[in-house]
């Protein structure tokens, strides 16, 4: 039913006044809703997300993952090539100074000893016959039988008979060493850790057989990404607990950084040295290294908070609710931080996301937590 409908059935009913304030009611009314309708929306204030500088909050503490590990660390191996017939260590083997680890198949190379050893026989009795000839004919040359001529030729002979003796000797000694070499021989008290051949396989003289590590001094390797490595660098300290000793808390100290990540993980390797490690302790266990970054008043910011349009690099400020453009002198960049050397202070509300939408001046929400 429409107003009017309504207005014309009561009409009989009311008098003129009454009717038109009736009618001067329905019409506000209807102009009242009208207009609310084509009311232009409000505008929509940003919502940003914002970080409250704090340089106390510098101070760190990250973890990593490492292993057990000896600091020296031998790759043995054959100084002959041959084939392996003997085989006295498992990995996990302890071997003393002197112990024998492997043993080639010594017949060829013995072969070599008794050839050599031939030779110096034979050269010996060239030698002896050769100096029995000089002392002759010394004594010839003094009773003026013989020219000097004959004298110089039987003293060359001599001289070459002691040069064959000396280079069989040579050789002799030679093969006794290579007899030497069908055997590895621990060369350090210590711990097999890996074996890379087997009894009946032939190997070359050089090629890596067995590793062998000192226990005497252990440390932990840790794997450190790119963008951590400064920070790990100018650590305050280093804890080392291991899964297996969970009681024990080990002081650690960084003896060495890889100078090359790893082309696959672009990790370095860092060892850690254990100071005063517990006696139990076993290479290959598992170890949780805990680095305290030094504390300083530097103040840093995410990169996403750099606004720059020209050589003079800014940031947004959040000051009563709208924001301030401020300018900045930024330091080295870390990762994905970079350190500002002036410009802002503990405690300003800095923009790190959306700055590109923002104008000096505006009204913004600040997402929720900050």
């Amino acid at each position: 039913m429409q107003p009017f409908d309504f207005i014309q059935k009561l009409k009989p009913y009311l008098n003129k006044k009454i009717l038109l304030g009736i009618v001067i009611v329905i019409l506000l009314v209807l102009s009242f809703r009208l207009f609310s309708n084509n009311k232009p929306p409000a505008p929509t204030i940003p919502l940003v997300k914002t970080e409250a500088i704090n340089s106390s909050n510098n101070h760190k503490s990250r973890s990593y993952s490492g292993e057990v590990k000896g600091r020296y660390e031998s790759r043995l191996s054959f100084q002959a090539s041959g084939k392996i017939i003997k085989r006295h260590v498992e990995p996990g083997s302890v071997v003393q100074t002197g112990d024998i680890i492997m043993e080639l198949d010594p017949k060829d190379i013995q072969q070599s000893v008794n050839a050599s050893s031939a030779i110096i026989n034979s050269s010996k009795a060239q030698l002896s016959l050769a100096e029995k000839n000089l002392q002759r004919y010394q004594k010839l040359y003094e009773q003026q039988a013989i020219s000097r001529i004959q004298l110089d030729n039987v003293q060359l002979q001599y001289e070459a008979a002691l040069a064959s003796f000396q280079q069989a000797n040579a050789q002799y000694t030679q093969s006794g060493n290579m007899l030497n070499y069908t055997k590895i021989i621990a060369d350090q008290t210590g711990v097999i850790t890996s074996v890379q051949a087997e009894v009946s396989q032939v190997v070359q003289a050089g090629q890596p057989i067995v590793t062998l590590v000192q226990d005497k001094e252990l440390e932990v390797e840790i794997s450190v990404p790119e963008n951590s490595i400064l920070e790990l660098q100018k650590s305050k300290s280093i804890n080392v607990k291991l899964w297996a000793l969970k009681e024990n808390i080990i002081k650690g100290i960084i003896r060495e950084v890889s100078p090359m990540a790893d082309p696959i993980t672009k990790t370095y390797n860092v060892r850690i040295s254990l100071q005063n490690p517990p006696p139990n302790i076993r290479l290959g266990m598992t170890a949780t290294v805990s680095v305290d970054q030094q504390a300083n008043n530097a103040i840093i910011l995410p990169l996403a908070s750099i606004y720059q349009t020209s050589e003079q690099p800014h940031v947004w400020l959040i000051v009563d609710g709208k924001t301030k453009l401020q300018p900045i002198t930024p330091g080295k960049i870390v990762g994905d931080k970079v350190e500002i050397l002036s410009g802002v202070n503990n405690n300003d509300v800095v923009v790190t996301a959306g700055i590109h939408k923002l104008y000096n001046g505006q009204a913004v929400r600040l997402s929720a937590g900050d």
